[in-house]
């Protein structure tokens, strides 16, 4: 934050120089582009559908029994109990977000990137904690 009060300080004082000028123009620039940066409003909707299949997936996962090496193939491992977890609130957050977002903005076309990288990193982590429960289910 310092650095941005300073950079924005340098460039009032040095306003009149023209090369310094459109170096403050490319930043602007780069940060509209990072902050308004998105993807299609129907690649959030398949990625929202996608995580809820998954996130099922994952709490079923959490409801198998704890594993303790007698036990059977089919069974929890507690140490993926934590991950899980947090993967399953940080994609339902997301979710939500994304959701509320459509309903407040109905004609929208592109959905923020922030929100849309959280989903489909949280999918992607459930989908690989409970691939050895999908692989002895023969799914």
């Amino acid at each position: 934050m310092k650095k941005i009060v300073l950079t924005l300080a340098l460039a009032l004082s040095l306003s009149g120089c023209a090369s310094f000028q459109k170096g403050i123009e490319r930043i602007q620039a780069g940060y509209e582009v990072v902050t308004t940066a998105g993807v299609s409003q129907r690649t959030a909707v398949i990625a929202m559908q996608s995580y809820d299949v998954v996130a099922i997936t994952a709490t079923n996962y959490q409801r198998l029994r704890r594993c303790t090496g007698a036990n059977g193939p089919v069974c929890r491992d507690p140490a993926l109990r934590t991950r899980i977890d947090a993967a399953i609130y940080a994609g339902r957050s997301a979710r939500n977000n994304i959701k509320a977002y459509l309903r407040q903005n109905p004609s929208v076309t592109v959905i923020r990137l922030a929100d849309y990288g959280t989903l489909t990193k949280a999918t992607d982590t459930l989908l690989e904690a409970t691939a050895v429960y999908r692989s002895v289910l023969g799914k």
